[in-house]
């Protein structure tokens, strides 16, 4: 493809900008490491990763965060969505897909308990590790009741829970 010239000088001004360029050689010094780590360390088979999914937007970045670590760890990747119903909505069922894409093992369970679910599934399938979504803003009124992440980091305090937050643009 060409560019005329003034696209050209653009596009050269933006992409050598100094948070790409910056961004770029972190990237390329994680792969490089994990390259390293992952020629002198034996593969690690007793993690095993749970990913928890809502109908939120941020269960992409969700996914592909627990699949990430997932892979580095070469551990096994589950994905679970709670649901009051046997029902999954639009939005859901995208990310189920976008997960099984991804060589990601995928279950709905149905219950009105979320937190109980995740931690008996969790505890069911031996998870060492819990990705969740943090709960966007909520109402003053709401703030002192008690969130579904507290709820699962009390019930299940033998396994490492990782909240990955939503990030601002």
């Amino acid at each position: 493809m060409v560019y005329s010239a003034e696209k050209a000088r653009r596009a050269l001004d933006n992409f050598f900008a100094e948070a790409n360029l910056t961004a770029l050689r972190e990237l390329a010094i994680r792969h490089t490491a994990h390259e390293v780590e992952e020629k002198l360390t034996e593969p690690r088979r007793d993690e095993r990763i749970l990913i928890c999914l809502t109908g939120s937007p941020t269960s992409a970045n969700l996914i592909r965060r627990g699949k990430r670590m997932a892979d580095y760890l070469q551990a096994d990747c589950l994905a679970v969505h709670i649901s009051p119903t046997s029902v999954v909505d639009e939005t859901v069922g995208r990310h189920m897909s976008f997960a099984r894409n991804l060589r990601i093992q995928t279950y709905v369970l149905q219950g009105e308990d979320v937190s109980h679910n995740i931690a008996d599934f969790a505890r069911t399938h031996r998870i060492t590790q819990i990705f969740m979504g943090r709960s966007g803003a909520r109402p003053w009124w709401k703030r002192f009741a008690e969130t579904v992440v507290q709820q699962v980091v009390r019930q299940v305090r033998d396994i490492q829970i990782t909240i990955v937050a939503q990030r601002r643009r």
